[in-house]
């Protein structure tokens, strides 16, 4: 008996299980996008399984050149795009739970309403959420079709047909849900290293006051340049009062990043640390400035201040000192929407690698497209102002106005011109 092969969606929490009939099948299958959101009040988890007419060996060799973390080079880049151009969706797989109804679910599948959706098929509910799976097809999925090896384009129907037919193929796992923020209560542990390249445990960095605050900022986001004599005020006044203030550039990772990071906070007495994936991953933020409260064991004390709100900083750490606390039973949580940009170019081929920034008029937050083309940002209901930070060689932005996210939300796209 052969080998089962299992092809795994770990974030939305699905597990397809292939069907003996399609162990062995002519091209290659890849779970190309794969997410899972509660914190939001989206409530939605999607999978999408790609197929594409090339081996197996062809789709290794490409991972093999864009290492994991790292930005591709332009020849990885092309080959990425040639890749992306001639693979479509077998299907999509859709999680909703009470905050969401198969409706809306569904418009995520198919945003622009130019698609032909196929009748859902359920197949389960776990954790609250329930899972159906459905076929799209775009125009631009269809010339894609036809454009496979006639011995492809019969392999493609032919998987389509049997997953479709065998929902049991299809089991649930825990998602694992993608946060925004940490939560309050939750004791991280971290390293982070100073821009001299000294690094200080957080168990011992925290034992240096009875509070700190930790605040996040990029050497690019103005608001977060802005916050910084209200971070140094408190810095001086509340050190007596067992208080200390630190920073950490998200995007100090290099030394010409660091000399700038050095530069814009020389002048202030709060410390200043750099880039740290082990902080990335203790404290979650997405938009910058984003401040955090902890205690001497490390301990998150409420919800994080995001954006350039001093009153609120101030506000919250006075409730600290005063022994009012901020647990979280005491604190709403964050009011938040998800806002996705959805880039591809005149053909409607998606566009991987295209970094976006999002601008309230209090944070800023850069996001890069999935390969999905996909840019997904959650923050504070707002009228984002959507612009593009980088695009990949090959590509230029037509567009001459500004764009700007609905403050309840949903998907843009962003069309971009292929040189």
């Amino acid at each position: 008996m052969s080998e089962e092969k299992v092809i795994t969606f770990e974030k939305s929490g699905v597990v397809l299980t292939l069907p003996e009939s399609l162990e062995k099948i002519r091209g290659a299958l890849d779970p190309m996008l794969d997410f899972c959101e509660l914190d939001t009040g989206n409530g939605t988890a999607m999978g999408v399984l790609m197929y594409f007419p090339r081996t197996e060996e062809e789709l290794n060799q490409l991972s093999a050149m864009v290492p994991q973390g790292q930005e591709p080079d332009e020849e990885a880049m092309k080959k990425a795009m040639e890749l992306l151009g001639s693979g479509t969706g077998v299907f999509t797989v859709i999680g909703f739970n009470q905050k969401n109804t198969l409706e809306s679910a569904l418009k995520m599948v198919n945003p622009t309403g130019k698609s032909t959706l196929s009748e859902p098929v359920r197949i389960g509910s776990l954790a609250g959420f329930e899972y159906v799976v459905v076929t799209s097809d775009s125009e631009e999925s269809r010339k894609r079709i036809e454009a496979f090896p006639p011995d492809m384009k019969e392999e493609f129907f032919r998987i389509r047909e049997e997953l479709l037919k065998n929902p049991q193929c299809f089991t649930l796992k825990p998602q694992k849900i993608e946060g925004s923020v940490t939560l309050p209560d939750t004791v991280v542990s971290f390293e982070l290293e100073d821009l001299d390249g000294n690094k200080i445990q957080s168990e011992t960095l925290l034992q240096q006051a009875d509070i700190t605050i930790m605040d996040v900022w990029r050497t690019w986001c103005h608001f977060c340049i802005e916050e910084f004599p209200d971070l140094d005020e408190i810095q001086k006044n509340c050190r007596d009062r067992g208080v200390q203030v630190v920073t950490v550039c998200d995007d100090a990772e290099d030394e010409e990043l660091k000399a700038k990071a050095r530069e814009l906070t020389e002048s202030y007495s709060f410390l200043t640390f750099g880039h740290s994936e082990s902080f990335n991953q203790a404290l979650i933020y997405e938009g910058t400035p984003t401040t955090y409260f902890l205690n001497r064991e490390g301990k998150v004390l409420g919800f994080p201040v995001i954006g350039k709100k001093p009153e609120e900083l101030k506000q919250k750490l006075n409730a600290l000192l005063d022994g009012n606390g901020l647990s979280a039973d005491q604190e709403k949580p964050l009011s938040q929407q998800v806002y996705t940009v959805l880039v591809q170019d005149q053909n409607e081929t998606p566009v991987p690698g295209v970094k976006i920034g999002f601008c309230s008029d209090a944070q800023c937050n850069a996001v890069d497209t999935d390969a999905c083309g996909k840019a997904v940002f959650k923050g504070e209901p707002y009228a984002w102002h959507i612009q593009v930070l980088k695009l990949p060689a090959g590509y230029e932005d037509p567009s001459k106005e500004d764009l700007y996210a609905e403050e309840t939300g949903g998907t843009m796209i962003l069309t971009l011109q292929k040189n």
